[in-house]
């Protein structure tokens, strides 16, 4: 009928719709099918494999001013990880190599969904440990969603010291 709510455009309104219809609140009606979950969700095939040079990380000395010298934590020796930018729906595969004499350490790339991979997730005890000192860890992993994104530690706080880079996952239907 014409006065029941339009059913939720997003994921939030759809919890939230389902919350009020399981306490029979507002907008509370029967449904016979689930919200259409929007385009951004569809997860695209897969195009091929782009393995990236390795991921050094060690503590580098700079000079902090003041006559300081200062210990941060790096990757591949640099004040940032490098860029590192992909096209969309490849897998891409990077090894991360712990140079730290004491620290174990991860690495999480931040906004790119683990679509089938969860355990490549990089959250530190929760999707997998951390990688040992003079250990090293190959990440395999789906390019996607596309758009700007970053990759860090998720160990202790080294994201904070300095262990971050970007990743770009460029989309081959976008003009720009």
């Amino acid at each position: 009928s014409g006065d029941q709510p339009e059913p939720p455009a997003s994921w939030w309104d759809a919890a939230t719709y389902g919350l009020l219809r399981a306490e029979g609140g507002e907008g509370a009606r029967d449904v016979t099918a689930a919200p259409t979950p929007s385009p951004s969700f569809a997860v695209p095939a897969h195009t091929g494999v782009i393995e990236l040079p390795p991921l050094v990380v060690e503590y580098v000395y700079n000079a902090a001013g003041g006559g300081v010298d200062r210990a941060f934590a790096s990757y591949n020796r640099g004040i940032q990880g490098p860029t590192r930018r992909v096209p969309a729906n490849v897998t891409v595969r990077v090894t991360l190599e712990n140079a730290m004499p004491t620290e174990v350490t991860t690495l999480h790339h931040h906004g790119v969904h683990m679509v089938g991979t969860p355990y490549f997730d990089g959250a530190l005890g929760l999707a997998q440990a951390g990688v040992q000192p003079g250990r090293r860890m190959t990440y395999e992993f789906l390019a996607w969603p596309p758009g700007t994104h970053f990759y860090h530690s998720h160990a202790h706080v080294q994201a904070a010291d300095g262990l971050k880079g970007m990743f770009i996952v460029d989309d081959p239907d976008d003009p720009y």
